[in-house]
């Protein structure tokens, strides 16, 4: 009851920090995708469209374009849906990129580090290897992979609004249960430093697997899962980066939002 509550209250609370933010900007007609948007169940158009907010608010147990698609913390429905995505510029950088990434992994990462969430390993372990988490640079090991994090902070990320860079190590025989990610404004990239037979990844109604060197980009807003049945771990070098359809007035707006969060 009390987690209930808390995912109720807390989006309130949210509005309230960023009311002034979205009182100035209210009229930037180069914001009204954003202001079309959620924070959690709340949409943010009080301000811009105060006479549609009340029955978008009513909606919102409907706001999701999709059932497989349920971002909990910020939705923008203006944006494109699907589980995967094309290669684009920073999928085809970071592939040009992978054999300086690969070496310096091998040489430097440990073989064992912390499992980032417990609770979605139904069976096996998942372990990482954090370079950025939560707009924090970890420091230590920015400075065992200099060559990874000189490549990786040219790429567009998402400073401040729910973005990481990270290898993930998946050992044989793990599952990680379905769960949606909390935001559908970035991308996950994937670098296969390792690939690993019987290891795959579900995103919606679709299953991909990982091949070595190649970038496979996921919408992690849409439900998605892991099975690895196969003998070796698979590693990749995870990129959160923003989407290449948003401007740079929205990316800047958004993360400006998530500050009042933060």
């Amino acid at each position: 009851m009390r987690q209930r509550i808390r995912r109720f209250i807390k989006p309130i609370r949210q509005f309230g920090r960023a009311a002034p933010l979205l009182y100035r900007n209210r009229r930037n007609k180069n914001l009204r995708r954003v202001f079309d948007a959620y924070i959690g169940f709340i949409p943010l158009n009080l301000f811009s469209a105060p006479l549609s907010w009340f029955i978008r608010l009513l909606r919102a147990p409907q706001r999701f374009e999709r059932d497989d698609q349920r971002p909990h913390r910020f939705y923008m429905p203006a944006l494109a849906t699907a589980p995967f995505a094309p290669e684009d510029d920073v999928s085809k950088y970071l592939e040009e990129n992978w054999d300086t990434i690969r070496s310096e992994y091998l040489a430097l990462a440990p073989k064992t580090v912390q499992t980032p969430s417990k609770a979605l390993v139904a069976e096996g372990a998942w372990n990482t290897f954090p370079l950025l988490r939560a707009a924090k640079i970890a420091d230590d090991n920015v400075k065992r992979c200099p060559k990874t994090w000189s490549i990786v902070e040219k790429c567009p990320l998402p400073w401040g609004a729910l973005g990481g860079v990270y290898f993930s190590i998946l050992s044989p025989g793990t599952k990680i249960a379905p769960h949606f990610g909390p935001s559908n404004v970035k991308y996950r990239y994937h670098l296969t430093i390792q690939e690993a037979d019987d290891a795959q990844i579900r995103s919606a109604d679709e299953w991909r697997t990982w091949p070595e060197g190649k970038c496979l980009i996921l919408d992690d807003s849409f439900e998605h899962e892991v099975a690895h049945n196969g003998q070796t771990a698979r590693v990749v070098l995870i990129v959160d980066c923003w989407r290449p359809d948003l401007t740079e007035a929205e990316r800047e707006f958004i993360t400006q939002l998530h500050q009042c969060w933060a």
